[in-house]
């Protein structure tokens, strides 16, 4: 081989060696600092109670929905039976005021009962009502409280940290579970 055709080579060679460098260092970009992320969050019991089961140990992997925890639902189940009882001796007297009310009205308009009598049976009327619409909130209150002593998994992850056990007695708003989720990760990179 020629001189002219090693330099010619070298060359290229040497063009060819710039272009790779300069593709690499302005169009790939790399770090070695770099670490995947996602939403993690506390989960905490929402009612107090003794906790009867955890189902889960550090680092299992669940999905969404998975029941995780139960606190002792006796004291939210007599809780609701007592206000449905309660609702439903109400209810009885209520409709008996509403008739009663209904009646008077009629008997009003006739003009066969004095206003004072119907005002007391409309007031009457309107206490009942109140109480019974009261107690009413009281069993959805109660219900929802009976549901709030099983704690499920809000997403498909991974039970990061467990601070709870058998026996504990768990506080509302006292984190239980450390949870991560594993629906949405993404990459936090420092470029420098």
């Amino acid at each position: 081989m020629n001189k002219k055709t090693i330099l010619i080579s070298l060359g290229a060679l040497a063009i060819l060696g710039c272009l790779y460098f300069a593709y690499q260092h302005f169009f790939y970009v790399s770090t070695d600092n770099a670490q995947v992320e996602a939403h993690s969050v506390m989960l905490a019991a929402k009612v107090g109670g003794y906790i009867q089961t955890v189902n889960v140990v550090e680092g299992q992997k669940v999905k969404k929905g998975d029941l995780l925890l139960v606190i002792d639902p006796r004291d939210y189940d007599n809780t609701l039976a007592q206000a449905k009882g309660d609702l439903s001796s109400l209810e009885a007297r209520r409709r008996d005021a509403e008739k009663n009310f209904q009646r008077l009205r009629g008997l009003l308009a006739s003009g066969a009962v004095a206003q004072q009598q119907f005002d007391t049976a409309s007031a009457s009327y309107q206490e009942t009502k109140a109480r019974y619409d009261g107690l009413s909130a009281q069993v959805a209150q109660a219900e929802l409280n009976l549901s709030n002593t099983k704690i499920t998994a809000p997403a498909n992850g991974v039970i990061a940290r467990k601070s709870a056990e058998a026996g504990q007695l768990a506080s509302p708003g006292v984190p239980l579970f450390g949870f991560v989720s594993s629906e949405e990760r993404w990459v936090t990179a420092n470029f420098k």
